[in-house]
């Protein structure tokens, strides 16, 4: 299916002071009235202590300084910045050593090895597994599940058993997502990406000596196959705290957040950044924590189907990727070809495959990622709901951003449009929005798979009005 059409105009995101609410508010507000009232009060008294000379001299101060602030370098001081030109540049791009070998030792599994000059003996794993497989309708979990693989514990150990178990053979075992457009085979224009072909993967990560091996790859295969999914106690814990931190973030970090929504609205891996990690996320652990407070085997049974689902019914899919010096590489090899053709097999004994995890994976570089058609239309029907937001937050200061798509799906991007981003951004906004205005930042972000142009602010004392002004003098 085609992407839909974008809002007929830029969105805008707004993080503007007014406390949240999902918290007590009324004793908030008249906190929040009696600082008013002191800072008031103060204000009034400093003001009568100056004479009208002095109050004259402040104004004339702030004019001479807004005069400054508005005028350009002199050409002698931007001459004596450092500077460079394109000769001073590497036109090679640098090549690292890569081997791929697909089917590694008859397995099924695709091995990729990096070589690096130095590792101090270190050995460093990505053991990866398609995500695909997944109903859409458990998407939104995928951030949960990467906590409860490590922080449950397993069905024989206790979390801080486990925790005791990593530290003692390994540098650290961690589970990471990665999600990404695949770009066919020769392709080397930039070009605005329908985003239809993606990858999707879910990696549990770790690092160890050398002659550790053996010992991390059995800690994975534990993690994998019997994590303690029937934690219920634990698991609501982990929400919870999960929650306070988003409320929190949401006022410190609010540019994060309005990016997300933004970008959700215009892309497919911007609206699955804002169903993991921003305000769509927060009303996901929300009724998570709900529902598991209610009926937690319901909870149990999503996260154990999701877990099928990732291992899948075979080694189709599944990645390794192993970096090291050359001593590492050939130290690890007896050990990486007994983990993949006789330990990693036996996780499909351990973990059966469910009903909707059966078949082989298709190639997503001809075909369409299984989750694309729910995440247009779920899209769909956010450009539908408002044309612009505001995101409600208890913070004094403002996160205003605009943004919209500037390059059609196909269309082809060159280079030298990021090159305009970052200077809009240490430039023109940067002078306006910042030390004009007075916020503590303004930044130009162009994502240039997507063709998407977002202008956000960070900390800005401004109202909105004043900002998207700014944003509009962009010519």
């Amino acid at each position: 299916p085609p992407p839909p059409p974008p809002p007929p105009h830029p969105t805008v995101d707004s993080l503007h002071p007014s406390p949240p609410p999902s918290i007590n508010t009324t004793s908030q507000s008249s906190a929040a009235s009696d600082v008013y009232k002191r800072q008031k009060q103060m204000l009034a008294e400093v003001h009568r202590s100056f004479t009208s000379k002095e109050l004259q001299d402040v104004l004339d101060q702030a004019k001479a300084l807004e005069e400054v602030q508005k005028a350009d370098d002199p050409p002698e001081a931007v001459a004596a910045i450092p500077s460079l030109t394109l000769d001073d540049l590497d036109r090679d791009e640098p090549e690292f050593p890569i081997q791929i070998e697909d089917n590694a030792f008859g397995s099924g599994v695709t091995l990729i090895k990096h070589s690096v000059p130095a590792s101090s003996g270190i050995a460093y794993f990505d053991l990866g597994f398609d995500m695909s497989r997944i109903p859409f309708d458990d998407v939104p979990l995928v951030p949960f599940v990467e906590r409860m693989l490590v922080e449950t514990g397993t069905t024989d150990m206790t979390d801080v058993e486990l925790d005791r178990l990593i530290g003692m053979h390994t540098g650290g075992i961690d589970v990471e997502r990665v999600v990404e457009p695949i770009i066919p085979d020769g392709s080397v224009d930039k070009t605005a990406s329908a985003q239809t072909k993606l990858r999707t993967m879910l990696f549990i990560q770790g690092k160890c000596l050398s002659d550790k091996t053996d010992a991390m790859f059995d800690i994975m295969l534990k993690i994998l196959a019997s994590a303690n999914f029937d934690s219920p106690q634990k698991a609501k814990q982990m929400l919870r705290e999960a929650i306070s931190d988003m409320e929190s973030d949401i006022s410190s970090d609010g540019d994060d957040f309005a990016l997300r929504r933004i970008r959700s609205k215009y892309s497919s891996l911007g609206f699955l950044g804002e169903l993991w990690s921003g305000t769509k996320h927060l009303t996901v652990l929300k009724d998570l924590l709900k529902i598991a407070k209610e009926d937690w085997p319901a909870v149990r049974s999503r996260l154990e189907r999701m877990r099928e689902a990732i291992i899948g019914p075979s080694l189709d899919g599944v990645v390794l990727n192993f970096s090291g010096d050359r001593n590492v590489l050939e130290e690890a090899k007896d050990e990486i070809s007994r983990f993949l053709t006789q330990q990693l097999p036996r996780l499909h004994k351990d973990v059966p495959a469910s009903n909707e995890a059966t078949g082989r994976l298709p190639n997503f570089m001809e075909v369409d990622h299984p989750w694309v058609a729910p995440l247009l239309s779920a899209m769909g029907q956010v450009s539908s709901d408002a044309e612009h937001e505001a995101i409600v937050a208890s913070t004094k200061v403002s996160y205003i951003g605009e943004g919209g798509r500037l390059f059609d799906v196909n269309e082809q991007i060159s280079g030298s449009f990021s090159v305009v981003s970052r200077y809009l951004s240490t430039g023109y906004l940067w002078d306006t929005v910042r030390v004009l205005n007075g916020a503590y930042g303004a930044n130009s972000y162009f994502y240039t798979t997507e063709g998407i142009l977002i202008f956000m602010s960070y900390r800005d004392p401004n109202g909105i009005a004043t900002t998207l002004a700014a944003y509009d003098g962009v010519e």
